[in-house]
């Protein structure tokens, strides 16, 4: 998260809390936002003029994954994760949702070529999956 051991042990000291959500790419005050920064005291309006600067790019109807750190000073930082792997294979197989009884029913299919896309795609975005290969990741 930090490089030097003295910002590292600053920021510890000051860290509130983190939140995590799950947000699609166009930000706006809403009171489940409210909720989930005021109890941190950070400016909703500010978060959403942040996140929604940062995200111009993505198309508007995906969801991505946002991991907040808030900080006693009232300033924060967040990090943009890419959607959720099951989003993805809900969307190349035209699925509206997914299953309840994922043993019994099948409701869509994918492809291998999907997959290996689907794969490409989370490793170029996913800090996490930069390191794995793409074996490991299909």
């Amino acid at each position: 998260f930090f490089n030097d051991t003295a910002t590292t042990e600053i920021y510890t000291q000051a860290f509130v809390g983190s939140v995590r959500c799950v947000q699609e790419t166009a930000a706006k005050p809403t009171p489940k936002l409210g909720q989930a920064l005021g109890p941190h005291g950070l400016n909703m309006m500010h978060f959403c003029k942040d996140f929604n600067e940062r995200t111009k790019n993505i198309r508007p109807d995906v969801p991505m994954r946002v991991v907040l750190y808030a900080f006693v000073d009232r300033t924060y930082k967040f990090e943009i994760n890419p959607p959720p792997t099951s989003w993805f294979l809900k969307k190349v197989s035209g699925c509206q949702k997914g299953t309840g009884n994922v043993s019994q029913e099948y409701i869509g299919v994918v492809d291998i070529r999907h997959i290996y896309e689907i794969a490409k795609i989370k490793r170029q975005v996913d800090k996490d999956m930069q390191k794995l290969s793409l074996d490991s990741i299909c």
